[in-house]
């Protein structure tokens, strides 16, 4: 018996060949005739059956008919498989698989490759719609191991991997038929992957091959992927590495460098900001030349198992031997050489599946934990400047998506979520964020990193706890389904930040912008960070003031609850002036952020009294903001009279030469602070006129015979202890002159008003 009804294509020409007339929207043909009344004759009967004329010529005309919708979906998917580089492939829609005596399968496409073999059944409808495949499941379940078995057959290859795939286009799969296909391990393949593999294609051509069989063989030992190479191991930090030279061909079998089950264009993403197309092709180009590459690849290789290694000597701390990769695909982070080793991908000599003779060298560490692999990406291409360091937060979203490790995982999710932020549709965010891939500017100047630090720090998705997991809230109620927590999270930032740009369009589209007439707070990183604060203290208010359960709620019903919340804050940094953005602007600390969000919670609450969180009442009960306006009009007092004492003193007791106070009096330090602010500035000032408090009170140190009655604030201790009462001062003075560290604490403001008593008693 014949297994196949006719043998695959093998010949890269011929595949060519036939992908040319595959992607073609209509079927050609030639009919030719003796003479020309025959000839559109012939054509009349063609037409009839709905063939079109494309050309004439003079004794014959080339024809052609539309396809029908399920030929272009399967043409469709032979091309994908023949643009990935199976080396072998069925010719046309008759390839047959005989499995039994008298019994066959249509087969839509057939494909194989060294490792493995698939067999694809395509079912499309002409629009989205839900369609139930319960039949067509059923009469592949019930044939799979001997068509399966048939293919083994025919390559008599016991080992050779088979597996059957059903693409669909334009069916939504209902539950149960995808509970059947994977109870029966039939691979999916619907229009999100097809077009996510059809963009990985043209981004790392055959390699996306081996991705796809990642997916499809997920997990699964190869027995065919058989690569052994010569390898030192050795140990570093505790670490097993390896290194080796290897084929580019059998290294892009077990590498990736986005490995996430979603197959979504997040993943594809990940691939564009680290693979730069120009520069491939220049690779591609350049070992086509007979370039060589001498520097490692580096490589994380992750598996269950240790790696199975053969010493066969042995030198200090190092072994050589024999190193058995593993038999999988896609186990092997890049974490360095990424376009090294795809611009292989790119050299002509793999477009005819010509041996592969070239080798790379490679440095393998097995089973690093996720922490150390990203810091040692960081280490190696962010201090050797070739990416940038936020690169690695944006790669987070796939790296670490499905980790063990619950940081990581909320590190994932956080980066997916704002980079979804930046494109999702309705969103006020909207090609606001900066990516590494883009210039900055006054409205796209969000950065990742400062976004992702707000969604953690306010543990927005929950923290883990010496008791377990404890969910946040925006984590959904299956807080194991990051996918949901993802939607969640995103309607509820999409819905609070909507609201306060509404509210304040303008500052909202100003971004950076700082002018003397216009400065941007609402969309800056500070601004994000300061919001993001106040936006925890509202569900925390909503959920324990309110009664309302956030965990129960609906995001739309979250959304409804806290909208009242950010309409007031939307209307107050509508009315900021540009000086009043500044001050807040400038408070670009962890602590000067918290600051930030305090002052917005203040305003909320004088329009909702009922609001306020615990730190908004401890602030509220701790400063003073009359008693700290009132307190820079008193320092300043204090300044004037001061100086005018010290000098004052000093002159009337070093009097021998004019300026014999500044050089006995005003120890050197001092006098050397005032030169250098005195040229720092221009002379526009008299050196004197830069003492400050500080100054003052080294005079009086220096001088305590004379300053003794005047500056002890206290009737207790050393001059020291009594002249600390100008240090405290002046930290005061920091907060009270600069409008950024407003306002002064109400014990604060107290002291000053004691100073400013004794001094005036004293010194007056």
């Amino acid at each position: 018996m014949k297994i196949f009804s006719e043998d695959p294509l093998f010949e890269p020409k011929d595949i060519r060949s036939i992908s040319c007339t595959r992607r073609k929207q209509h079927i050609e043909k030639t009919i030719k005739a003796s003479s020309s009344k025959i000839l559109i004759e012939k054509a009349r009967i063609e037409s009839e059956e709905g063939w079109q004329i494309l050309r004439k010529n003079k004794k014959s005309y080339r024809m052609a008919l539309e396809k029908s919708k399920g030929e272009i979906f399967e043409d469709k998917v032979w091309c994908l498989f023949a643009d990935m580089g199976f080396k072998e492939i069925n010719a046309d829609r008759n390839f047959k698989i005989n499995y039994e005596e008298n019994f066959s399968k249509q087969i839509d496409v057939f494909c194989k490759d060294d490792d493995c073999a698939l067999v694809i059944e395509c079912t499309q409808a002409v629009k989205k719609t839900e369609k139930r495949l319960n039949q067509k499941l059923s009469e592949f379940s019930d044939i799979k191991s001997k068509i399966m078995g048939a293919v083994r057959n025919f390559y008599e290859d016991r080992n050779l991997k088979v597996k059957i795939i059903i693409a669909t286009e334009n069916i939504i799969w209902s539950p149960a038929d995808i509970k059947k296909a994977e109870s029966e391990d039939f691979f999916i393949l619907d229009d999100t992957k097809l077009t996510y593999f059809k963009e990985l294609t043209k981004k790392i051509k055959f390699a996306a091959r081996y991705q796809l069989l990642a997916k499809v063989f997920s997990g699964i030992k190869i027995n065919n992927m058989e690569v052994e190479v010569p390898a030192t191991q050795g140990k570093m930090g505790g670490i097993t590495f390896y290194n080796f030279l290897i084929k580019p061909s059998d290294l892009l079998k077990i590498a990736y460098i986005s490995h996430q089950t979603s197959m979504t264009m997040e993943d594809l993403e990940t691939y564009q900001r680290m693979l730069k197309p120009d520069r491939l092709k220049k690779i591609g180009a350049y070992i086509d030349s007979g370039g060589q590459f001498p520097t490692n690849i580096v490589v994380n290789i992750k598996e269950k198992r240790p790696l199975k290694f053969e010493p066969m000597g042995k030198l200090n701390d190092s072994s050589f031997g024999k190193l058995f990769l593993p038999k999988k695909y896609a186990v092997a982070w890049i974490i360095d050489g990424q376009h090294r080793l795809y611009g292989f991908t790119f050299s002509k000599r793999f477009e005819d599946f010509q041996e592969d003779t070239n080798t790379v060298p490679v440095l393998a560490y097995e089973n690093m934990d996720s922490s150390k692999e990203s810091q040692l990406f960081v280490d190696i291409n962010c201090e050797q400047q070739k990416v940038q360091r936020n690169l690695l937060n944006e790669l987070y979203s796939t790296l670490h998506w499905e980790s063990p490790i619950f940081k990581e995982r909320v590190a994932a999710l956080s980066s997916r979520l704002i980079m979804l932020l930046n494109k999702e549709s309705g969103s006020p965010f909207i090609d606001k964020i900066l990516t590494t891939d883009q210039k900055k500017s006054n409205t796209r100047c969000l950065t990742l990193t400062n976004f992702l630090d707000g969604l953690t720090e306010n543990k927005f998705f929950g923290e883990e706890k010496k008791s377990g997991i404890v969910p946040g809230f925006l984590t959904a109620t299956y807080a194991e389904n990051l996918s949901e927590t993802l939607e969640k999270g995103k309607k509820i930032l999409i819905c609070y930040f909507n609201t306060i740009k509404n509210k304040a369009p303008e500052d909202w589209a100003r971004g950076s912008l700082s002018s003397e007439s216009e400065v941007g707070f609402s969309s800056t990183n500070i601004g994000i960070r300061s919001l993001l604060i106040v936006l925890k203290e509202i569900l925390l208010h909503i959920d324990k003031k309110e009664g309302l359960a956030i965990s129960d709620l609906r995001p739309c019903d979250v959304c409804d609850a806290i909208d009242p919340f950010a309409r007031v804050l939307g209307s107050f940094i509508h009315e900021l002036s540009p000086d009043e953005s500044k001050i807040l602007r400038s408070r670009s600390s962890k602590q000067g952020v918290q600051r930030n969000a305090l002052h917005l919670m203040s305003h909320i609450n004088e329009n909702m009294p009922d609001f306020l969180p615990k730190s908004l009442k401890h602030y509220l009960d701790t400063v003073d903001k009359e008693g700290t306006k009132e307190s820079v009009s008193l320092i300043n007092e204090l300044q004037i009279t001061m100086f005018n004492f010290v000098t004052s003193k000093l002159k009337n007791h070093f009097n021998d030469s004019p300026d014999a106070w500044w050089f006995k009096g005003v120890p050197s330090a001092v006098r050397k602070q005032c030169s250098d602010r005195f040229e720092d500035e221009g002379g526009i000032k008299d050196k004197e006129q830069y003492l400050t408090l500080i100054s003052y009170r080294a005079i009086a140190m220096d001088n305590w015979e004379i300053f003794k009655n005047d500056f002890s604030f206290l009737d207790t201790g050393n001059k020291k202890d009594k002249t600390s009462w100008l240090n405290e001062l002046n930290r005061i003075r920091n907060i009270t002159h600069h409008a950024e560290k407003w306002p002064a604490k109400k014990e604060e403001v107290n002291f000053v008003k004691q100073v400013h008593k004794f001094v005036m008693e004293k010194m007056t």
